[in-house]
C-alpha cells in the first residue's frame, strides 16, 4: 500500500547575525580585564598655583591603600594646561592627572588611551569646589574614578555616592554635581541597576540642561531596558547638542533597527560612516540592516568594507556568508563559512550553516561533519540535531536519525517540524500510532503547518480511521491550495469505504 512518505529536508533560517553592539559610554580595556595580573594605575598630584588647600597627595595615598597596584605620586612642578596635564600623564603612566589652576581649585585630566572609554566629561574637565567638604569630595571622586577603571562598579557606585553626599545643595551645580550623578548613572548601568541609572541621568539633566552626554548614556539606559522611543529621543537630543556625534547616530541606528525601522536605521548609521569613515562595527551593523532589508548587494558590500578595515573582524566573514548564501552564491557562502570557522573553530553557527548548505546539496557526509562539530561546540544546539536527522535519513540510517530527532525535541520540545520529520520517518518504519501522536503535536503546536496535516492524514490512512484521514487532507487543501494527486486517489477510496 503506498504511503505518500514524505520526508521535510528542512534547513532553519540563517542563524546569528553578529555585530549589533551598543556604543556604550563606558567599557574598560577588555586586554586590561582578561589578565590575572594587578592593574597598575598611577595617580600624579602637582603643586597648585597658590597654596594647596589640602595635602592632596596624602589624603588620596590614604583613601588608596587597600586598593592593589594604584600608587600617588607628587609633582614637584606645576601644570599649566590640559595638554601639559596629558604629557604628564604619559610620562608617569598615570591614569589620573590633579593640578590646580588659577582661581580653579582642582583639575582633573584622565589619560588619553589608557581605557577604551568616553568619560562624560571627556579626558579633561574640572571642579570647582568653593564651600565644599574639599578633601573628602576628592578623595571620593578620585576613588569612585579608580573603581570605574578597574570594573569594581559596586566600590565606584559607593565612592560616588560619598562625593555626591559631600556636595552642599547651594554648590551642588558648580562642583559638578551633574557630573557626579552621570558618573554614578554608568555605575548603576553596570550593575544592572537602569531604573537608578536613569534617576542619575535624569538629575544631572536637571542641574545641566546642556548636557550632551547625559543624554547619551540615559539613551543607553532606556535601550537595554527596552524603552526604544526614550532611547531614541535622547539621542537625538544628543545630536542636536553635538551634531558631530557620530557615536550617537550609531546607537540611535541601533534603536531604530530594533524599533523595526530599517530605513531610518540605515540613515543613522550611513550618517556616522560619513562623520567617522572608519566606523567599523557602523559598517557591519549597517550591513546587518541592509540583510535584513533583503538587500544582500548592498549588504556583501559593507561587510566587505568591514573586512578591508579590519581583517580580523570574523563576525563579518560570517554576516557575509550568509548574505553571499541568501544571494545565490553558495560557493562564496561555503567560503565565507570557512573563514569564519578557520578564524574561530568554535563559531557553532557557521558549521551549522555550511552543514546546511552542504545537505540541501546532497554532501551527506560533510553535513554530518558540521553538524558534529556545531554539536560539539553547543551540545544543546537543538537544530543541529535536527538537521543532521535529516541527513541520516537521508542516508538511509533510521535508527540514528530517530535519535536525533529525539534529542532535538528534548532540547527544545516546541520545533515542530522536528515532530514532523519524526512522524513520516515513523509512518516508514511502520510505527504508525507513534506518527500520529508526532503530527497531532506538531499540528499542536503550529495548526497552520500543511505538511503536518499530510502526514496525520497518511497515519490516520494506515490506522483505518477514514473520516479523519480525509478531514486532515482536506485541511491541507485548504492551507497550500492544492491536493497531491494521490491524496484525491486515498480520498475517493476511504469515501467509498465509509459510505452507507
Amino acid at each position: 500500500m503506498r504511503r505518500g512518505l514524505f520526508i521535510i529536508v528542512f534547513v532553519a533560517a540563517v542563524l546569528g547575525l553578529q555585530g549589533t553592539i551598543l556604543a556604550e559610554g563606558f567599557r574598560a580595556d577588555p586586554k586590561r580585564q582578561e589578565s590575572d595580573a594587578v592593574i597598575e594605575i598611577g595617580i600624579v598630584v602637582a603643586q597648585f598655583g597658590d597654596k594647596m588647600p589640602f595635602d592632596v597627595p596624602g589624603v588620596l595615598l590614604e583613601a588608596v591603600q587597600d586598593i592593589p597596584g594604584v600608587q600617588v605620586h607628587s609633582l614637584d612642578g606645576v601644570i599649566e594646561d590640559a595638554d601639559a596635564a596629558q604629557e604628564i600623564a604619559d610620562e608617569y603612566s598615570a591614569a589620573i592627572v590633579i593640578y590646580g589652576q588659577e582661581n580653579v581649585r582642582y583639575k582633573f585630566a584622565l589619560r588619553e588611551g589608557l581605557y577604551d572609554f568616553v568619560t562624560p566629561m571627556g579626558s579633561n574637565f574640572t571642579v570647582v569646589t568653593a564651600g565644599a567638604d574639599d578633601a573628602n569630595y576628592v578623595k571620593n571622586l578620585t576613588t569612585g574614578l579608580i573603581h570605574l577603571f578597574i570594573s569594581d562598579f559596586s566600590a565606584a557606585e559607593a565612592a560616588f555616592a560619598l562625593a555626591v553626599a559631600n556636595l552642599d545643595s547651594q554648590h551642588a551645580d558648580d562642583l559638578g554635581g551633574a557630573m557626579l550623578h552621570n558618573l554614578r548613572g554608568i555605575t548603576r548601568v553596570e550593575l544592572d541597576d537602569l531604573e537608578g541609572a536613569i534617576e542619575d541621568y535624569t538629575e544631572a539633566l536637571r542641574l545641566q540642561p546642556d548636557y550632551t552626554d547625559a543624554y547619551f548614556q540615559r539613551g543607553i539606559a532606556y535601550y537595554i531596558g527596552g524603552n526604544l522611543e526614550n532611547a531614541i529621543s535622547d539621542y537625538s537630543e544628543a545630536i542636536r547638542l553635538e551634531p558631530a556625534y557620530s557615536t550617537a547616530y550609531y546607537n540611535r541606528a541601533l534603536a531604530h533597527r530594533r524599533n523595526g525601522d530599517l530605513s531610518a536605521a540605515i540613515d543613522d548609521y550611513t550618517e556616522a560612516i560619513r562623520l567617522n569613515p572608519e566606523y567599523v562595527v557602523a559598517y557591519n551593523n549597517r550591513g546587518v540592516a541592509y540583510y535584513e532589508n533583503e538587500n544582500y548587494t548592498a549588504a556583501i558590500a559593507d561587510y566587505t568594507e568591514t573586512i578591508r578595515l579590519d581583517p580580523d573582524y570574523t563576525q563579518a566573514y560570517y554576516n557575509r556568508a550568509n548574505a553571499h548564501r541568501f544571494n545565490g552564491d553558495i560557493e562564496s557562502a561555503v567560503a565565507d563559512y570557512t573563514e569564519t570557522i578557520r578564524r574561530n573553530p568554535q563559531f557553532a553557527e557557521a558549521y551549522y550553516n555550511r552543514g546546511t548548505i552542504y545537505l540541501n546539496s546532497g554532501q551527506l557526509e560533510s553535513a554530518i561533519a558540521d553538524f558534529d562539530e556545531a554539536i560539539r561546540v553547543n551540545p544543546a544546539y537543538a537544530r543541529a540535531y535536527f538537521n543532521r536527522g535529516i541527513a541520516h535519513a537521508q542516508m538511509d540510517d533510521t535508527e540514528r536519525a530517530l535519535a536525533d530527532y529525539d534529542e532535538a525535541i528534548r532540547l527544545d520540545p516546541n520545533l515542530f517540524r522536528v515532530y514532523t520529520n519524526r512522524g513520516f520517518l515513523r509512518i516508514e518504519t511502520d510505527d504508525y500510532e507513534g506518527a500520529l501522536a508526532d503530527f497531532d503535536e506538531a499540528i499542536r503546536l503550529n495548526p497552520e503547518f500543511a505538511n503536518a496535516h499530510w502526514g496525520r492524514g497518511n497515519s490516520n490512512y494506515e490506522l483505518g480511521n477514514f473520516e479523519q484521514a480525509i478531514e486532515d487532507y482536506r485541511q491541507y487543501e485548504v492551507l497550500t491550495g492544492k491536493l497531491e494527486p494521490f491524496m484525491e486517489e486515498r480520498i475517493a477510496e476511504m469515501e467509498a469505504a465509509v459510505s452507507p
